[in-house]
């Protein structure tokens, strides 16, 4: 099974690192947040991949 980096990044302004931190995690757990665009690397092939879990994967072939 290949490891993955998964990384979600997002734009804010607070006071501090740690505050806006604080804020990403919230907009991260939030029931209704659209936060669900992640840029997903393999560790096999390196190749970057957006994942959008808003979107509903296709069915199997």
């Amino acid at each position: 099974m290949p490891d993955f980096r998964v990384l979600w990044e997002i734009d804010l302004t607070a006071a501090t690192p740690r505050a806006a931190a604080r804020l990403a995690r919230d907009i991260q757990l939030d029931i209704d947040s659209t936060a669900a665009v992640f840029i997903v690397t393999s560790s096999v092939d390196t190749i970057a991949q957006t994942v959008d879990l808003a979107v509903t994967d296709p069915p199997p072939r």
